[in-house]
């Protein structure tokens, strides 16, 4: 079996093309059964050869207990140089095999080639920060960091999976594994998957430990031990010679990023990005930048949207259509970014996956413990309301319901869904559709609701895949800290009362461990409510109407025939027609559902025209 190992640029691999089949390192690639691509690209995003084993490793990675892992290894590290990442890999994966998966911390993707032991080891990080795509035929193991590397095999077509495409028309097509071609597929996170002589075997070698004790006073350790993982997790990805960017979206996660980069890098060195649409948001994100005297403010007055060329330049990483939209919204950002010489750009995302969830399930837990005391404690309201939520909550059956009002807008923005029926029944769209509005039930602790719900959802890796990579494309190295699996595994560690806080104030542990980050009035408000009813109101006058109509109108004038057997056009030129007719529920529905899909269409159109 041929090997292919290649990295994320497109446009070099096709240049090396006429080398890859015939010579690896002048040695005859039918000899050693392995073929390597690469570019000039840095160390920790390209590829390293090992002289002594002969190991191939093909790795874009980020270690951070690098100090810990040498010594262990008994090698000295060079903590400033990235190349030392990949070599100390090497040297891990020469003591360890494939149990050196487990003992790295940090971002990872890569695939590793051992001539000796004709073994292929492929292994991608806990959470899928990077990515890694594959393609296994029964003659060949092609792996690469951009499924676009993977689309100019010789003698090999990758079919574009028109179901993928329906889906991604009701955004409900991101996955674990599954990609916009049939043949190439995506590592899970937390997985490794090995290729030798005895075939091919994928495991997960990862897992959380859900061993929170349960307490029913607060204790200051936990906060203080939170706050040391926050610290930690935001110091090991710092950039120690360029300027570092930060997302800055005035709420209490970017505003943590921000706050914390600010005072361990230096506030001169930091450059807060923002969009301000609503009309609090300018402010809150201005509070933070005024608390520590950030001076590189670039603050955008709403979200961009790509035009054809622009997608066509990220299509050349991505391979297929972006699949969550802050990836694409947020270009600007990566322009900026490269204008500005910076080229680490920090995110907030991810906190509400789990260590700024809010914490409501701890109402849950409470009454099944047993817990009255607390349970009284924690209700919003005065004395006499905050008994009478107790006794509701005392007499209500203990079952967790789902929150429906979620649904209930799912189900209007159905209606204005843009598939042929008869697709939507073969595939079975509107069970799936309606599934993805299922939020917080049936959870009734905190710790079950992150690990069953949040964590386990295709959408977080989905979107850490399309910004690294189209960051990338601009020379911008993304790094999410509150995805930092030592900080989340504190969170899960410590006991659920202190993660939610009295008068019903959730987020409670973070809230606290951001002291003298972010100023108060982020820190402690309650709403993560901008001003979205006003927003929306603007969004919804029928000027604004009518321009998404025009675009969703010339979308289908130019909707590529492979694209007819899946879209109802005839329905969706009523619906553009009639979008300013609509009143209330109706007309907010109909207006998410067509721009969504007038993005999706041209999207779709892009990526159709550049596979013919």
């Amino acid at each position: 079996m041929a090997l292919l190992l290649f990295n994320r640029t497109e446009q070099a691999i096709d240049a090396r093309f006429p080398a890859l089949f015939a010579r690896r390192r002048g040695r005859s690639a039918e000899a050693r059964g392995a073929c390597l691509a690469t570019t000039d690209t840095p160390p920790l995003l390209g590829a390293i050869h090992c002289a002594n084993s002969g190991c191939e490793l093909l790795a874009w990675l980020r270690i951070d207990n690098r100090s810990a892992l040498a010594a262990e290894l008994g090698l000295p590290v060079c903590l400033d140089n990235a190349h030392s990442d990949g070599q100390l890999l090497l040297a891990a994966y020469a003591r360890w095999q494939e149990g050196c998966v487990a003992r790295l911390i940090g971002d990872f993707a890569f695939a590793l080639y051992d001539p000796q032991r004709e073994t292929v080891l492929l292994a991608r990080d806990p959470l899928g920060v990077r990515p890694l795509y594959y393609r296994l035929d029964p003659d060949l193991l092609a792996v690469a960091l951009s499924p676009a590397a993977l689309l100019h095999l010789p003698d090999r077509q990758a079919q574009r999976d028109m179901d993928w495409a329906a889906r991604f028309l009701l955004r409900i097509s991101q996955s674990h594994t599954a990609t916009g071609y049939r043949e190439i597929k995506k590592l899970p996170p937390g997985h490794l998957a090995v290729l030798n002589q005895t075939g091919y075997t994928m495991r997960a070698y990862f897992s959380w430990r859900d061993d929170a004790p349960t307490s029913r006073r607060l204790d200051p350790h936990w906060l203080s031990a939170y706050r040391e993982q926050l610290e930690q997790a935001l110091a090991c990805r710092l950039d120690a010679q360029h300027p570092i960017g930060c997302e800055n979206s005035g709420g209490i996660d970017s505003a943590t990023i921000t706050g914390l980069a600010a005072q361990l890098a230096g506030a001169p060195r930091i450059h807060s990005f923002g969009i301000a649409m609503q009309e609090q948001e300018a402010s809150h994100i201005d509070a933070t930048i005024r608390m520590h005297g950030i001076e590189h403010q670039h603050l955008l007055s709403g979200f961009a949207k790509p035009d054809d060329d622009t997608i066509d330049h990220m299509l050349t990483v991505l391979g297929y259509p972006a699949e969550h939209g802050n990836a694409y919204a947020h270009f600007p950002f990566y322009q900026l970014c490269r204008q500005f010489g910076v080229t680490t750009l920090l995110s907030g995302f991810g906190g509400d996956e789990a260590v700024t969830n809010p914490g409501h399930h701890l109402f849950h837990e409470l009454l099944d413990q047993g817990d009255w005391r607390n349970l009284y404690r924690l209700m919003p309201g005065n004395p006499l309301t905050r008994s009478l939520r107790l006794a509701k909550r005392l007499l209500t059956p203990r079952r967790a319901s789902n929150d429906e009002s979620l649904q209930t807008v799912y189900a209007q923005r159905w209606a204005y869904q843009p598939l042929h029926l008869e697709v939507v029944e073969q595939l079975d769209l509107a069970a799936a559709y309606m599934d993805s509005a299922i939020d917080d039930a049936p959870y009734r602790r905190i710790n079950d609701f992150v690990l069953q719900n949040r964590l386990v959802a295709a959408f977080i890796p989905t979107r850490l895949e399309n910004c690294s990579l189209l960051a990338a494309l601009y020379g911008v190295e993304y790094r999410w800290p509150l995805l930092d699996v030592r900080l989340i595994q504190q969170y899960l560690s410590t006991p659920s009362l202190e993660k939610f806080g009295p008068g019903g104030m959730g987020r409670y542990l973070h809230r606290r461990a951001m002291e003298g980050i972010a100023p108060p009035m982020v820190q402690w408000k309650r709403s993560k409510d901008m001003g979205l009813d006003t927003w929306l109101a603007q969004q919804l006058q029928t000027q604004n109407l009518q321009a998404v109509a025009r675009q969703l109108q010339d979308e289908l004038e130019r909707l590529p025939t492979a694209l007819e057997n899946l879209v109802d056009i005839a329905k969706l030129r009523r619906t553009a027609q009639n979008l300013t007719q609509l009143q209330g529920s109706a007309r907010n529905a109909a207006w998410v559902q067509l721009r969504s899909t007038t993005s999706n269409l041209q999207w779709l159109r892009r990526w159709l025209l550049r596979v013919e």
